[in-house]
């Protein structure tokens, strides 16, 4: 039964690679994390023993696969094939957006450095069960904190301002200037590293693969195996702290290091099949929406009471079931929004990532401020293959919905740059 989402998937890179001539591009790329995770499942099924609450049922198998059916519609619209012209609405905005991501990535790498290397010595696995004094220490230093952890999770900028600046060498851009914005964009590795965390490689990672592919026909031949060098040297020392903290966090447990890999890579179908049977209330938005919920009682004059953790969790666990195991984002909304509500924002998400490609679609020209917009869009279906990691980087999706504002409103104020793909059509492998 486990098996109808995965097929879902599967099928639905096969028709998406179709209809791209078998381009391999950003979203197949997108699509593969999602047969990964299934192909993953299979593997955690058959080859280790995973203990699910509840036997895999239809209905949540149902639900599942037409939730990915529907997120992964949303991203069909984009097609390497016609995404052949880059247009900057104003390039001094570009320009001192650049400048303040370095400044601010400096600063935030300053800040947190060390208290990353501070969580990577001694005892890491006491570190992180410390988890609680060092989210503490961290809040002490108030608003400095708060404004690093939005510039840490402003990483994916770093990274496509700098492949902008690769697509746009000798008319503006500059090599040097995207190598500092790739180092930098490090910052959010370090900063989740400080919290004796692993993710922030995870996600630096589908960060960098996702723009490297949405901006692989832009740039030089040359370029492109600088980056992917460049890529290398930052991942490597990012690679030696996530194994000490998967060592460490492991290292005391009955199954293998190997067996948790898969379990965090492909338990999703069985998690999120528990979790749906349990049932349980939703919590209105005050988990995984609670910025929102927030200005919407504000402005309606009201308040409503907090959610305690321990309550949320009693809902689950009362049945065996751990609501903090990964169950994709859409898990996280069904936890959050009840069925019905993770179903119909399932779809809005979808219908605003086709809006935010309908230009792209029908010319071929992909303005830089709807680049932004797809990008937060498609991120979330990136990222969500583990849950909906957003409710932590609400300030990051609003800054880059105010910047990629700004550039529109502006685009008349300044000089536009019209960036034209450099390759052909069809230059489709990574080697390239």
């Amino acid at each position: 039964m486990f098996l109808l989402p995965v097929v879902v998937v599967a099928a639905m890179y096969g028709l998406y690679q179709y209809w791209n001539k078998r381009i391999f591009g950003a979203v197949s790329f997108l699509i593969c994390v999602y047969v990964a995770m299934g192909v993953s499942g299979i593997a955690l099924y058959l080859f280790f023993g995973y203990d699910e609450s509840y036997r895999v049922q239809l209905e949540p198998m149902v639900f599942l696969s037409l939730c990915l059916l529907i997120a992964l519609s949303g991203v069909f619209t984009y097609s390497d094939r016609y995404h052949r012209t880059l247009v900057i609405e104003n390039v001094l905005l570009l320009r001192r957006l650049e400048t303040f991501q370095i400044v601010t990535s400096v600063a935030a790498l300053v800040f947190f450095l060390p208290l990353a290397i501070n969580a990577l010595s001694g005892d890491v696995s006491a570190n992180r069960w410390n988890i609680e004094e060092i989210q503490q220490n961290l809040g002490s230093y108030g608003l400095i904190n708060s404004f690093f952890s939005l510039v840490g999770n402003l990483f994916v900028l770093s990274i496509l301002l700098a492949f902008v600046n690769l697509a746009t060498i000798g008319r503006g851009g500059s090599a040097r200037r995207a190598k500092i914005l790739l180092i930098l964009s490090s910052v959010n590795i370090v900063y989740v590293f400080a919290y004796v965390g692993r993710d922030g490689l995870v996600y630096w990672m589908l960060s960098f693969v996702f723009l490297y592919l949405l901006f692989r026909d832009f740039m030089p031949a040359a370029e492109k195996t600088k980056v992917k060098r460049m890529a290398r040297i930052i991942a490597v020392p990012a690679v030696i702290g996530f194994s000490l903290i998967t060592q460490s966090r492991f290292a005391d447990q009955d199954k293998s290091v190997l067996s948790w890999l898969f379990i965090y890579a492909g338990s999703q179908i069985f998690n999120f099949n528990d979790q749906y049977l349990v049932n349980a209330p939703p919590t209105r938005g005050l988990v995984y929406f609670r910025q929102i919920v927030e200005v919407a009682d504000f402005a309606a004059g009201k308040k409503r009471e907090p959610v305690l953790r321990e309550d949320w969790w009693e809902n689950y666990t009362a049945y065996d079931v751990q609501p903090w195991n990964f169950s994709t984002y859409f898990g996280s909304f069904v936890q959050d929004l009840s069925r019905s509500g993770a179903l119909l924002l399932t779809i809005a998400i979808a219908l605003c990532t086709r809006a935010s490609l309908r230009k792209q679609a029908q010319t071929g020209v992909f303005d830089f401020s709807t680049m932004l917009c797809f990008v937060v869009l498609s991120q979330i279906v990136l990222f969500g293959v583990f849950y909906y990691r957003q409710f932590a980087t609400f300030y990051f999706q609003l800054a880059m919905i105010i910047i990629a504002i700004s550039f529109r409103l502006f685009r008349s104020e300044g000089r536009q740059l019209v960036v034209p793909a450099q390759t052909r059509v069809g230059a489709q492998d990574l080697s390239k």
